[in-house]
């Protein structure tokens, strides 16, 4: 991979799981936690949406871009926990 590659990739969206991006890495089921991830101004997001999910099923959450500077705009939302183990992907 060259240098054009690493200028593209760490600049698109960025969440790696630490408490800067999940306010609760072990919750317990029916507490609330925030998820959080920062994509480049370059990146013309208008939606972004979180899957989680409860029993098998997905359930999809709307986030909302809650700040921004010159380089980059955060996103959030806050979901309750259903389970003890809780995956999830960001639909961007």
């Amino acid at each position: 991979m060259g240098d054009a590659y690493a200028m593209i990739i760490p600049f698109f969206a960025h969440h790696d799981g630490s408490e800067i991006y999940v306010s609760n890495s072990a919750p317990a089921v029916g507490d609330e936690v925030e998820f959080r991830f920062r994509v480049s101004l370059d990146i013309k997001l208008d939606r972004a949406l979180i899957r989680i999910y409860h029993d098998g099923e997905a359930r999809i959450f709307e986030m909302s871009a809650i700040q921004s500077d010159l380089v980059e705009v955060w996103w959030s939302v806050t979901v309750p926990i259903f389970n003890p183990i809780t995956a999830y992907r960001f639909i961007l």
